[in-house]
């Protein structure tokens, strides 16, 4: 589909965001929809929760704050909406990246992202975060979502996305007991980071991303359940995620799953020492 108003397509049933539809994509929150029958523009326009049941189990919870990162970017214009496949057909990637940049400007973290060996839902959470549209403090700020846009985990600074990877105190921490050293400060320049030495080249992208996926997880704990800041579930998370990515790497590729798993368990005993 390619969406012009959203009046003719379905928000839940046709592949008009992602590579399939969102039924699919998120079946845990489907399974809360209280009328699986609006379009995207009902959708955009009354707010997703309009069509939700009043309480989500957790599962649903993230996959409705993932889905509001997906499509706090997109907007309908006054064109027909146009079915170019069926109700089933296929949106790649490319279709997504079009309709996130005008026609001739490209991205140079567009390879990177798209490309790598991460999972869907960290390129999606990637794509998002250089181009600064994560629901940060600072964005939500903007909408008047929130009263300030202080950072929650530090309390020093203003949530922005590249504050969130790189200046929170708390993040500058965690990279310190890594032994990581970001070569960059702002996300946008995401495509230039260099593997420190203690990573291995391969892939090393996908292990700044895992960092940055688990960062971003751990702001959610602290954000909507009220933990405290900890460098220590932090990396065991880090740990977690870096176990299930290597299904996602080439055979001959996953020993770097092993080098990752290293650099997070090392300080992570240390903490468990104290």
């Amino acid at each position: 589909m390619i969406v012009g108003d959203g009046s003719r397509t379905s928000f839940w049933h046709d592949c008009w965001i992602a590579s399939e539809c969102l039924a699919t994509k998120f079946q845990a929150l489907y399974t809360h929809t209280m009328d699986n029958q609006i379009s995207v523009k009902y959708a955009l326009q009354q707010g997703l929760t309009a069509s939700l049941v009043p309480r989500l189990s957790e599962t649903a919870r993230q996959e409705c704050q993932c889905l509001q990162d997906l499509l706090q970017d997109f907007s309908l214009n006054n064109e027909r909406d146009i079915r170019t496949g069926g109700i089933m057909g296929k949106f790649t990637t490319k279709n997504i990246y079009d309709t996130r940049l005008p026609p001739g400007i490209s991205s140079p973290n567009w390879n990177l992202i798209w490309k790598c060996r991460a999972p869907l839902k960290v390129k999606l959470f990637a794509w998002l975060l250089v181009r600064d549209r994560l629901s940060t403090k600072q964005n939500l700020l903007k909408k008047k979502i929130v009263q300030n846009g202080v950072c929650d985990v530090c309390q020093q600074g203003d949530e922005t996305a590249d504050h969130m990877c790189f200046t929170c105190p708390f993040v500058q921490s965690f990279w310190e007991r890594i032994r990581v050293n970001p070569t960059i400060q702002d996300v946008w320049l995401l495509h230039q980071l260099k593997p420190s030495p203690n990573v291995p080249e391969l892939h090393h992208h996908v292990f700044f991303l895992l960092c940055m996926w688990a960062i971003w997880n751990h702001r959610h704990d602290v954000v909507f359940r009220g933990q405290t800041p900890s460098i220590r579930c932090c990396l065991q998370r880090c740990i977690n995620e870096a176990a299930l990515w290597a299904e996602n790497l080439k055979i001959e590729d996953r020993h770097v799953i092993s080098a990752w798993k290293n650099i997070f368990t090392s300080p992570l005993r240390s903490l468990n020492l104290m």
